[in-house]
């Protein structure tokens, strides 16, 4: 598993390929659709394995491994994904603490971001076949053998880049792709200032602004995070506990 505020490096020639892959995902694509048979609503399933918690008991002892889990079947715009890996991040600590509970409707299972296989699709599914390799940000029920996703919440993973990297990769780059280039509106020749250049967003918001031809500037908490930041493609990385970036 990997967290999603570990500092992944993508590399320029790997972020310029996820740009170009999530602005083809962006436009409408109709593909042929093909789906596994899945049981009606309401007849025995197939199980598979899951992260279960005992919610009498909020520490990391309250987790076991189950194996009697209903396989979540997709509706008509999911698609059900047979998990690789699975992400871990601070809402999942949060969840698992008793503070944070998952979407009404969705799953209890842990577990908001992954990488795996497409193995059905929903009949209103047009972006994804099954057989496609995805990572996919969800709403609960990552940590899992099979997951369900929104066809709108998958990515397609990079060249470059395994099932276990892409993991990372969905909350980070959702979060900076709609708030930096779809309301930000950011482009080539533009300077943007990103604070916490080292965490999970911010050094996934300084690959992609870098690979969109931006000047970026960051702020940081040490020296040490500074050259990381600098090292990540930052123009100027600024220890805000030594100098006033304002």
């Amino acid at each position: 598993m990997m967290s999603g505020r570990r500092i992944l490096p993508l590399g320029a020639p790997v972020a310029r390929r996820w740009l170009s892959l999530a602005a083809e995902r962006s436009r409408t694509s109709i593909y042929g659709r093909r789906w596994l048979s899945l049981p009606a609503a309401g007849s025995p399933g197939p199980v598979m394995k899951a992260v279960v918690q005992n919610n009498a008991q909020l520490d990391a002892n309250s987790l076991r491994l189950a194996d009697d889990q209903p396989v979540p079947t997709p509706d008509p715009h999911e698609v059900l994904i047979k998990v690789a890996f699975a992400g871990v991040n601070r809402p999942d600590l949060l969840q698992r603490r008793g503070v944070y509970p998952p979407p009404s409707g969705h799953s209890a299972v842990l577990g908001l971001e992954v990488s795996g296989t497409v193995v059905a699709t929903g009949e209103q599914v047009t972006a994804w076949n099954v057989g496609d390799k995805v990572c996919a940000l969800t709403p609960g029920g990552g940590y899992a053998e099979y997951c369900v996703a929104d066809q709108g919440s998958c990515l397609p993973i990079p060249d470059g880049v395994g099932l276990m990297e892409a993991a990372a990769l969905p909350e980070a780059c959702f979060t900076v792709w709609a708030n930096v280039v779809e309301m930000g509106q950011l482009a080539a020749g533009h300077t943007i200032l990103i604070h916490g250049g080292t965490s999970g967003v911010g050094s996934t918001a300084v690959q992609i602004a870098k690979a969109m031809g931006a000047r970026v500037f960051v702020t940081c908490g040490s020296e040490d995070k500074c050259v990381k930041a600098r090292a990540l493609g930052a123009d100027l990385a600024i220890d805000y506990t030594k100098l006033d970036f304002a």
